[in-house]
């Protein structure tokens, strides 16, 4: 062969080593944003299915549900309006107001406010919240 042959065949390797180099980088690159996708996709996903939640129009059913398990002399103040609650008890006990904060803290509500007092062996309880 001569000199000329061996120029061209390294010249065609050189090419064809650049072309695969070049492919894998690619390649790679192609995963990786498929990756990215993905995982932004489960992510509005979620985003999705957690403001159903939040934006649920069953809530107000359920605080309603909520005021009724317990006695009206207990409720101080409960009202509820443009997806924000007033909420105030008086004279609970102390397993009373471990069952109401218990139900509040399960529903997907936002507490602005949250004021706990103990007079003697009662509680009252005043909250103010936003779904």
């Amino acid at each position: 062969m001569s000199q000329r042959n061996l120029l061209l065949l390294g010249l065609a390797l050189a090419i064809t080593l650049a072309a695969f180099l070049f492919k894998t980088v690619q390649h790679r690159e192609l995963e990786q944003k498929q990756k990215q996708t993905q995982i932004a996709l489960a992510q509005i996903q979620k985003t999705v299915a957690l403001e159903k939640i939040w934006r649920g129009k069953g809530l107000p059913k359920k605080l309603d549900r909520l005021k009724n398990e317990f006695p009206k002399e207990k409720i101080k103040a409960f009202r509820f309006k443009h997806k924000k609650a007033a909420i105030a008890f008086q004279n609970l006990s102390g397993r009373e107001l471990n069952r109401l904060v218990s139900k509040l803290a399960s529903l997907p509500l936002q507490f602005k406010t949250l004021v706990i007092e103990r007079q003697k062996d009662r509680y009252s309880m005043e909250c103010t919240c936003l779904w």
